[in-house]
């Protein structure tokens, strides 16, 4: 549930991220203004996406299994879908403060996030099976996260187009709710 809630919510997010980059910093017209305004649109779209891979490489290739060590994956795994949450329910208001630079923060924030709950929640599902069965939970998990991919991305279009930021407000209550069902679990992991 918490895999399945979590990439709904996320995918639902990377729907509509550049459309709503696009119509908080660039509505477009009609005329020749139109192309020019695409293209700063696309531009702080990818701005933003590189602030969060740079930022999730950081977190998942030099930070992790130090921080799994020290506080466990559960608390890890708390502590990334909260990230996202709150990053989820803030974009409406960024977008209504009308700050382009605070969208690159909150790519920092989200990047953390995603970078501290996708590969606890992948320690915690092999964790949860005997080592014969890994890798059929491992890809239980991958096939729940393929159904988020299809439904949170359905959802988030017809959603944006009746408001822009009831895509990132729904995201961030269902983050909410995996993170509630995260506190739930068993810390299998040893913590020093």
């Amino acid at each position: 549930l918490i895999y399945f809630f979590y990439i709904s919510a996320f995918s639902m997010m990377e729907q509509v991220l550049g459309l709503f980059i696009q119509s908080t910093w660039h509505p477009l017209t009609a005329g020749v203004e139109w192309v020019a305004r695409g293209k700063q649109s696309a531009a702080q779209t990818a701005y933003v996406l590189i602030m969060v891979g740079v930022t999730a490489t950081i977190v998942q290739g030099g930070l992790i299994g130090r921080l799994a060590k020290k506080f466990g994956e559960r608390r890890l795994l708390i502590t990334g879908i909260t990230f996202v949450g709150i990053a989820l329910a803030t974009t409406p208001l960024i977008g209504q403060l009308g700050i382009y630079s605070l969208m690159l923060l909150w790519g920092v924030g989200l990047a953390i996030g995603s970078g501290l709950t996708n590969p606890s929640l992948s320690s915690l599902i092999s964790q949860s099976v005997d080592k014969g069965e890994q890798g059929e939970a491992l890809g239980m998990g991958q096939s729940i996260s393929a159904l988020g991919r299809v439904i949170g991305p359905s959802i988030a279009g017809v959603l944006f187009e009746r408001s822009v930021g009831l895509p990132f407000w729904l995201g961030s209550g269902i983050i909410f709710i995996a993170a509630i069902i995260a506190t739930s679990l068993k810390n299998t992991s040893k913590v020093s």
